[in-house]
């Protein structure tokens, strides 16, 4: 199985009903350029039940375009319970080696606006949460704690997509970070990597 980099945001579920979340995750690839019905479809049909001693459910697809790119992107939607709290993390994954340049430890030169470009789409279909492009994905749990506190050394990204009214972000500097506002919310990036 290769490696993957994934765009991701986390969003509580309410009430054990995810449909608000499936209907955002399906405007969000809609704007990117994905137009699969077989995705809308499945996804409005899929049933998030739990298991009682495991806490985790997931919805993959195969690989898209998005209008963005020629690199493909992976929809992939996981649901976790916490005690009683559920969580959707809502994601695209992207194979690591179409993006990274292993040689030079970097991203490759399209990298940054294809994934800033994606990552803002997300923003706009779920307002209130942080959008992260990390190299690993994130336990569900310990997201939902970083998130809503300021970004700490625990926590690897190498973009993050801030809303501004998350001023606890905001005022927190950080010289790994590039920093750049743009209208209602700011972009974090790892200026090392690209």
């Amino acid at each position: 199985m290769p490696e993957y980099n994934n765009i991701q945001t986390c969003q509580i579920i309410e009430n054990n009903n995810p449909i608000s979340i499936f209907e955002n995750y399906i405007s969000f690839l809609k704007k990117i350029g994905i137009n699969n019905r077989n995705i809308f479809e499945d996804l409005r049909a899929f049933e998030l039940k739990f298991e009682d001693d495991f806490p985790f459910v997931y919805f993959m697809k195969e690989r898209e375009l998005t209008k963005y790119s020629t690199i493909p992107v992976i929809p992939y939607l996981s649901f976790y319970r916490d005690n009683n709290k559920y969580y959707a993390i809502c994601q695209l994954l992207i194979e690591t080696e179409r993006i990274f340049n292993y040689q030079i430890s970097k991203y490759t030169s399209e990298t940054l606006k294809f994934i800033e470009n994606i990552s803002i789409e997300m923003f706009k279909s779920f307002k209130d949460s942080p959008i992260f492009f990390t190299d690993e994905i994130q336990d569900s749990i310990e997201i939902e704690k970083k998130w809503k506190s300021k970004i700490d050394n625990d926590f690897e990204f190498d973009i993050a997509i801030i809303p501004m009214k998350n001023s606890e972000y905001s005022t927190q500097e950080n010289s790994k970070f590039y920093k750049k506002n743009v209208e209602d919310f700011f972009v974090l990036s790892d200026y090392k990597k690209f």
